[in-house]
């Protein structure tokens, strides 16, 4: 389903660390954007903080938004680090990697509110087809943790965009 451009843009102001209500979470830095006429900003998190048990890292760079369901937009975070930065984090079958990541973040559209926040994977696959049980499937080297490098300006696409 298509956003509309305020959700939208609530979305990207969102990823960037502002907001328009009070979230949880929030984060007692200041702001790094101002906001013009009407608009305020308001810091929602800062790297190094958690959303119940979940810290996002690195630099929050592409974001893509859906709607989930009436009351709720996922905003998926790509985070710019390289591939041995930032904590371990484990996929469903136990592999562990470190580097650069997506996450989501579940936000009400009413309270604007974050209802949940995470890792938005558990498994990779990877360009033979196979599911990722070693990172030097993702590294192409020896190294047993580093994972993906540098995820940046991702963007995000409804499926079948360009069929």
């Amino acid at each position: 389903m298509m956003l509309n451009l305020k959700t939208l843009l609530f979305s990207l102001l969102f990823c960037l660390g502002l907001g328009t209500v009070g979230l949880m979470a929030q984060t007692t830095a200041p702001a790094q954007l101002k906001g013009l006429d009407t608009w305020k900003t308001t810091p929602v998190f800062t790297i190094g903080e958690s959303f119940n048990n979940y810290t996002p890292v690195g630099i929050p760079d592409g974001v893509g938004a859906v709607k989930r369901d009436a009351t709720t937009v996922r905003l998926y975070v790509n985070h710019e680090l390289g591939a041995t930065a930032g904590y371990a984090y484990q996929l469903a079958n136990g592999t562990s990697l470190n580097g650069a990541r997506m996450s989501y973040f579940d936000v009400d559209i009413n309270s604007r509110s974050v209802k949940g926040a995470g890792l938005a994977y558990d498994k990779i696959v990877d360009r033979a087809g196979a599911v990722v049980s070693s990172a030097t499937q993702v590294n192409e080297g020896s190294s047993t943790t580093a994972g993906f490098d540098r995820f940046c300006s991702a963007s995000f696409f409804k499926g079948g965009t360009y069929n």
